[in-house]
């Protein structure tokens, strides 16, 4: 008998907000923080073992980035905070990640984040966007450090982008994954996760 297990999507909702919603939000959501683990591929083929659980695996597992990966002394967290500001809102970003192995200086790693929308900013009242990966800032590694801290929208427009949250539009974002990648890398590097020793 073969068995499966599902997957539960942890979502967080940031808030921005407004006089007037469309849409029913909660009182507060304007803190999502979460720990760094390494990034690894699926069981995307025929599974060949099992866990002590029974559940279907392969093996053997891999890193999704062949180069850079945390050590077993490493460390990395993602934060992601609103905050006011004199244009309307936005929202701080601080991606750490501490004792990075195989991974050289000059390294560049980019923060992101896999963001549904809901929103009070479109003609017919509120809508919902599709699915969509933001870059949120990059930074270089050295001695096995690469640290991100600012404000999104900041970020982006100082590398050419436009911004992600304006303040009155009452911005519900969906946080369905996070993490750090290497610029050039096939996979992500670091995704947010939990660590069960």
């Amino acid at each position: 008998m073969k068995k499966s297990v599902g997957m539960v999507a942890v979502a967080l909702v940031l808030s921005v907000a407004s006089a007037r919603a469309e849409h029913a939000v909660p009182q507060r959501a304007t803190k999502l923080l979460a720990e760094l683990v390494n990034d690894f591929g699926p069981c995307s083929g025929a599974p060949n073992t099992q866990t002590s659980l029974g559940m279907d695996a392969c093996s053997p597992s891999t890193n999704s980035d062949i180069l850079c990966h945390l050590g077993s002394s490493g460390r990395g967290r993602f934060m992601l905070t609103v905050t006011s500001t004199p244009g309307g809102a936005d929202i701080k970003l601080v991606a750490i990640a501490n004792g990075l192995e195989s991974c050289p200086d000059g390294e560049e790693l980019i923060a992101f984040a896999d963001v549904d929308m809901r929103l009070d900013d479109c003609a017919g009242g509120d809508c919902t966007t599709g699915r969509d990966t933001f870059e949120l800032g990059r930074c270089s590694v050295r001695n096995g450090r690469c640290a991100i801290k600012g404000t999104v929208n900041a970020l982006r427009i100082g590398e050419g982008s436009g911004p992600i949250v304006t303040g009155g539009r009452h911005s519900e974002l969906r946080i369905t994954g996070c993490g750090m990648r290497r610029t050039g890398a096939l996979g992500r590097t670091l995704a947010c996760g939990l660590l069960v020793p």
